[in-house]
């Protein structure tokens, strides 16, 4: 029976882990759940929180007077977790140690609470006790120091040594039985026994497990002779922990004494075989859109005694994965499959699949074999990335023309000159600048094409010149985790020459009498005084023809006689610039002509400056 002692301080245990586990103190809040596997292997989810999962506690109850040779009954059974009811206590592993005795302790191979051992001489020993809850959780070890007891007198009957064996299961109908045999013996040393003595053997299996159709113990004779075999056997059943054969010595008069012999059969836990799966790659679902990813791992689960096993347990637990993460798969015997998907918006959702801070992904794999001996396999599982890839790249410099643009005032020049991949068909961008403050512009096409677009201010016809000429463009592309840097490209950006066309203009001078026509009289103020005689000279309008492949403004300058020397072309216009028509002496038959040389420049360095005349001819008739 619990002390209230023990029940006071278990209740302050409980009251412990469960502040600490429970309530914020001022710091973090508890984290919500639902459900177990939402707070990890941990943890359990209580009302709605998720509280540590607090380890249980080992409680030795002293035996009374200890005496070698003497059965002792070792209890654990105060033992108790704190996070009862929704835990407990799994099973009790017990050690003992000489601490000053002079012969090998007892061992115990049974995981019951109740542990049944006989010491083979008196001394002090160290009996430890640690117990283990249903997470597998492992309680801090309770210790105490037995003192045994030579036995008073000498013992009537003596049993043989105790035996410690394993066990197979095989066969078909399965049966399990211990892996050497098992020879009993008892002697008796009392004399004076009235009449023969009779011999009684009688069996008590392990806690919890009890003789019947599927586990039994036959003696060979018989119970009743003094050294009988023994078969232990159960069909695919529990057979582990510690048998006691207790053998009883009477004659007529009554008992003459007993004595025991214990046999401890072990057991081992199931084997878990699979192997770590390895890191597993992803795709973008443009139609979610989402990141998804899946796998598929081998498992096998034996048990090395042949014992059957129980249905395991498969879960799969996620954190960290933002909300609405996926984490889930099926077991399908011979393999475990997982899937993951993550909602995808915004690059910042990409840590929910891979590299966030607090992501987690287990496959977690529990089994029992027929003892209830469990085994545990944690399967983490990551996601990896793929970087952006380079299709193709130039090989060595590419040249291209450039162009104006006369709405925004720039000129202009465009160039396709990688292709890119994301292997894992992620979103990618360009990042990072270009290295070339002209060239500063990237676009990427749906399939692939990374375009450079180069453009400059234009003010003047010489800002051409440090437009044109050699770029050199290293950029970035990214996915939502990774950059990648694209080979650097050297794009030339060249210029087409302006053209200048020779022109001439004929003006017909029609010299008529006056008062008809005085165009071509003398005046003496408002008198003609002569006809005819001369046309005078004329202001009048140059329009060079030039024009330019790119369609870039131009700069003509005139050698001579043009008001003003230097005008801007733009768009097949020119700005105004006139010049003077020489007098006609005499209009009969009579023409004069005024040529003009002119050059053009679109501002940029040209091996040549082409250069043309524009003449203006005056006829009279």
């Amino acid at each position: 029976m619990r002390s209230a002692g023990f029940v006071e301080r278990l209740g302050i245990i409980i009251f412990v882990i469960a502040a600490g586990a429970g309530c914020s103190g001022g710091g973090a809040a508890p984290r919500a759940c639902q459900a177990d596997d939402g707070c990890g292997a941990a943890a359990r989810c209580v009302g709605g929180a998720c509280v540590a999962n607090a380890p249980p506690v080992a409680v030795i109850a002293p035996p009374a007077s200890p005496q070698a040779f003497a059965l002792v009954e070792l209890d654990g059974g105060g033992s108790a977790d704190p996070d009862a009811p929704r835990d407990a206590v799994a099973s009790h592993a017990w050690t003992i140690a000489p601490v000053g005795a002079p012969c090998a302790p007892p061992t115990v191979a049974g995981t019951g609470p109740l542990a049944r051992v006989r010491f083979a001489c008196a001394g002090r020993y160290a009996v430890e006790l640690v117990v283990r809850d249903q997470l597998g959780l492992e309680s801090a070890p309770a210790r105490l120091e037995l003192d045994v007891a030579p036995y008073a007198g000498t013992p009537p009957v003596t049993a043989g040594p105790d035996v410690a064996l394993g066990h197979l299961c095989q066969g078909e109908p399965l049966r399990c039985a211990p892996d050497g045999p098992v020879a009993l013996s008892a002697t008796l040393s009392a004399a004076g026994a009235q009449g023969s003595v009779r011999w009684r053997w009688t069996v008590e299996p392990p806690a919890g497990r009890p003789l019947g159709a599927d586990r039994r113990a036959t003696f060979t004779p018989g119970p009743e002779d003094a050294a009988p075999a023994v078969a232990i056997e159960t069909d695919g059943a529990a057979i582990s922990g510690d048998w006691v054969f207790r053998v009883e010595a009477a004659d007529d008069a009554g008992v003459l004494g007993a004595a025991a012999t214990r046999v401890s059969v072990g057991n081992r836990p199931p084997a878990i075989a699979v192997t770590p799966p390895p890191e597993a790659a992803h795709a973008y679902d443009a139609a979610g859109p989402r990141l998804v990813a899946d796998g598929r791992i081998p498992i096998s689960v034996t048990d090395p005694d042949g014992d059957p096993l129980e249905p395991r347990t498969v879960t799969w637990h996620h954190a960290g994965d933002g909300d609405g993460g996926v984490f889930e798969g099926e077991d399908l015997g011979a393999a475990l499959t997982f899937r993951v998907a993550v909602p995808y918006t915004s690059p910042a959702d990409a840590a929910y699949l891979t590299g966030g801070a607090g992501l987690e992904r287990t496959i977690v794999v529990t089994v029992a074999d027929a003892n209830g001996e469990p085994a545990r396999a944690d399967l983490p599982v990551t996601v990896g990335n793929r970087p952006p890839a380079v299709v193709s790249a130039p090989s060595g410099g590419l040249g291209i023309l450039h162009a104006f643009d006369p709405i925004a005032r720039r000129y202009r020049a465009t160039q396709e000159l990688w292709r890119v991949v994301d292997p894992d068909g992620d979103p990618i961008w360009p990042t990072g600048g270009t290295g070339d403050a002209a060239c500063d512009r990237l676009t990427l096409l749906s399939d692939g094409a990374v375009i450079v677009e180069c453009s400059g201010a234009y003010q003047t016809p010489s800002d051409l010149a440090a437009f044109v000429g050699l770029h050199t463009i290293a950029p970035s592309i990214a996915d939502p985790w990774t950059a990648t840097a694209l080979p650097a490209a050297q794009l030339s950006i060249g210029n087409g020459l302006p053209t200048a066309t020779s022109s001439t203009v004929t003006q017909v001078v029609a010299c008529t009498r006056p008062p008809d026509d005085a165009l071509c009289c003398r005046w003496s103020g408002s008198v003609c005084v002569q006809y005819p005689l001369v046309i005078p000279a004329r202001t009048y309008a140059v329009a060079p023809k030039v024009s330019d492949p790119d369609g870039d403004p131009v700069q003509v300058a005139f050698s001579a006689g043009v008001t003003p020397m230097s005008v801007r072309c733009e768009g097949g216009a020119c700005e105004g610039a006139t010049a003077v028509a020489p007098e006609v002496a005499t209009c009969t038959a009579t023409q004069a002509t005024s040529t003009q040389t002119f050059s053009v420049t679109d501002g940029a360095d040209s091996p040549t400056t082409p250069s043309a005349t524009f003449s203006y001819v005056r006829t009279c008739q």
